[in-house]
């Protein structure tokens, strides 16, 4: 029987590549990688035979495949992160191959339109304003009072979402949000800016994957460290969560919901939401999984990677995960706290022998410039640990964490500046 053949989107800048890649093979699956890159550097850099297509024009992309690929159809088009979602959606409609539809995955995709998806569906939702380009903004009037947060409607990982005190502060968030639009060519046409009220209480997230219109609940995520602001830097994640049993129902209750609402039913799906007590008020529901490498933290959790899962499900294959290992597990985020060119982390053999910790994996490269947040679009590394509860993993991370420094040389001059 000839192997399930797969298209898998592959942004060249993605972290997630190659644990699918890696995945498919374990599995057996046929893959076509396709990337938005030249096809005609593609055996100059040594890479495997793939599609070049334009990931920010979904429908041209969708035509490509058609035209490239002929009769020879895929089981299945697959976007590996955020960026590749709604093109995804698109080649498979196109090619007649049942998926979300790009209508529904846009619905998750755009901040505003999820608000609004969620006062549809009866659900807790802070209010939101968008507004126009060419506004006045320093006339704008909020019907909601400081702190408020100001937030691209289309952009991922806390980018441009930044926490505003009061009104002195409300023109300069607003312009920077504006900037960070201009130099993101992908969204920059579709993506507004949005005023919304802050939410108070702890950050939560849950990793998914909707089966036939029903979610299966895969992981549920702490946030130890506090997100209030001024930026939203993602840190550690730890599980299992220690939310009670009625929380996490209705965290999960109210992601199915708007899944469903929006005709999301099938594929990986990661959430965020804020917690306040007894209310859950979802920040965001995004069709695809876990950005960077955080998912490797899973594989103890589900018995296999969670690449495996998303494999399996996108090829037609049932599956039941099984937990590898009783305990928690958790990872690190390594954010960038000072802009410049990354040259290295020091203290990594000490960071590695402390107790617990699985691995760390430096992403960033020599020479690579970075930006901390709210124009940050990338961590400098993960670190991964386990242990019997997650206050002991947490504590982990941040022991190995504290032996760590990173070495970001300033773009003009040759001091460096040296950011533990």
């Amino acid at each position: 029987m000839p192997s399930p053949q797969l298209v898998l989107l592959l942004p060249k800048d993605s972290y997630r590549n190659e644990d699918f890649l890696t995945a498919a093979s374990r599995l057996g699956v046929d893959v076509i990688q396709a990337k938005n890159q030249c096809h005609q550097l593609a055996d100059y850099w040594g890479l495997e035979q793939m599609l070049a297509l334009p990931f920010d024009d979904p429908q041209r992309a969708a035509r490509m495949v058609r035209e490239q690929l002929g009769d020879a159809l895929p089981v299945a088009v697959l976007g590996v992160d955020d960026q590749g979602a709604e093109v995804a959606a698109a080649i498979n409609q196109i090619l007649g191959l049942s998926a979300n539809t790009p209508e529904a995955v846009a619905q998750l995709r755009d901040k505003y339109r999820f608000r609004k998806l969620q006062m549809e569906c009866r659900l807790p939702a802070p209010q939101v304003v968008p507004f126009a380009g060419d506004e006045d903004v320093s006339a704008m009037k909020l019907p909601f009072g400081f702190p408020c947060v100001v937030k691209p409607s289309r952009l991922s990982g806390s980018r441009g979402v930044i926490r505003v005190d009061m009104s002195d502060q409300f023109v300069d968030a607003v312009d920077c949000v504006k900037t960070i639009l201009r130099h993101e060519a992908s969204v920059a046409e579709s993506s507004s800016v949005l005023v919304e009220q802050y939410l108070p209480g702890s950050e939560h997230a849950l990793e998914g994957l909707m089966v036939g219109g029903r979610l299966r609940v895969l992981a549920l995520f702490d946030k130890p460290d506090p997100m209030e602001g001024p930026y939203f830097e993602e840190t550690i994640y730890v599980c299992p969560s220690g939310l009670r049993a009625e929380v996490q129902s209705s965290f999960e209750q109210q992601v199915e919901t708007v899944c469903r609402h929006a005709g999301v039913l099938e594929g990986p799906v990661h959430a965020e939401a804020r917690i306040d007590g007894a209310t859950v008020t979802l920040l965001e529901v995004a069709p695809r999984s876990i950005g960077g490498l955080c998912a490797r933290m899973l594989r103890h959790t589900l018995g296999m990677t969670l690449e495996e899962v998303i494999l399996h499900h996108a090829i037609g294959q049932s599956i039941d995960p099984a937990p590898a290992s009783t305990g928690a597990t958790g990872v690190m985020m390594l954010p960038v706290e000072a802009g410049g060119v990354f040259d290295r982390v020091t203290g990594l053999d000490a960071a590695r022998a402390v107790p617990g910790v699985e691995s760390i994996e430096i992403t960033a490269r020599k020479g690579d410039r970075v930006q901390p947040l709210p124009e940050a679009s990338t961590y400098l590394g993960f670190i991964f640990a386990s242990a019997n509860t997650p206050d002991e993993v947490t504590a982990t991370l941040r022991q190995a964490d504290a032996t760590l420094g990173v070495v970001i040389n300033p773009l003009l001059g040759v001091d460096t500046t040296v950011v533990s």
